[in-house]
């Protein structure tokens, strides 16, 4: 999904708090925030045999960061960068995004970061397991918000969790000594199993144990799926 809201209005990108990132992740249904910026895609000019001519050729750099929509804590961050052979001009027979643009040898150096770019986001996020959110509760019957399209079949076990009512992790970045948020603890109130999937909601019932009675399950917990990627 692509979010029509910017994390920093700033020229040069600021880290955005975690409440803005829980924000955007919320109104955009999403479990991450990838967010970045172009560096540059300007022109280089390299001086030829002492400075009697030059050639010109541009390139592409960006920076991009992924931060946890649940918590809006920061996760990773990567700085790329692709060279094209050309100046690969930007005109009306070419218009950006176009597929005469990336026929192009600038077009090939953007396509070239952005499929890089998904494989970083991939690899970062392969570790984490599919988070889901109750929006429905009825009893020990709970409804999620992802279905058949998010790979949910009927059977599938996921664990309840909450946030504490506790402060969220801090500490400090090892570059400098300022505060690092990690995110919030979150408390386990026992598992369910999905009996009814649908294309984009599913159904399950929450196991019946003395945990999940002393802590009752409301809309806005979550599901956590650790067999399922996100």
């Amino acid at each position: 999904r692509q979010s029509k809201d910017l994390l920093s209005f700033d020229i040069k990108q600021d880290s955005p708090s975690a409440k803005l990132v829980k924000q955007v992740a919320a109104d955009n249904d999403a479990q991450f925030v990838v967010a970045g910026e172009v560096r540059n895609a300007g022109i280089r000019s390299d001086k030829k045999f002492l400075g009697m001519w030059d050639t010109r050729s541009r390139h592409i750099e960006i920076e991009f960061a992924i931060y946890d929509g649940m918590t809006g804590a920061f996760l990773s961050r990567h700085h790329l960068y692709r060279p094209a052979e050309d100046e690969g001009k930007v005109g009306r027979d070419k218009p950006f995004g176009s597929v005469a643009f990336y026929a192009t040898n600038f077009g090939k150096a953007i396509d070239a970061v952005l499929e890089e770019s998904v494989a970083w986001i991939r690899k970062d996020l392969a570790a984490f397991p599919m988070m889901s959110r109750i929006i429905q509760v009825n009893g020990n019957q709970i409804m999620l918000d992802a279905g058949v399209n998010s790979s949910l079949i009927v059977g599938d076990v996921g664990l309840v969790v909450s946030e504490y009512d506790q402060l969220p992790a801090m500490g400090l970045t090892a570059l400098q000594a300022r505060p690092s948020y990690y995110g919030a603890p979150q408390a386990s109130m026992g598992k369910v199993q999905l009996n009814q999937t649908q294309l984009q909601f599913a159904m399950g019932e929450v196991e019946d144990n003395a945990q999940a009675k002393a802590v009752k399950v409301k809309v806005g917990d979550f599901v956590r799926f650790d067999a399922a990627k996100p």
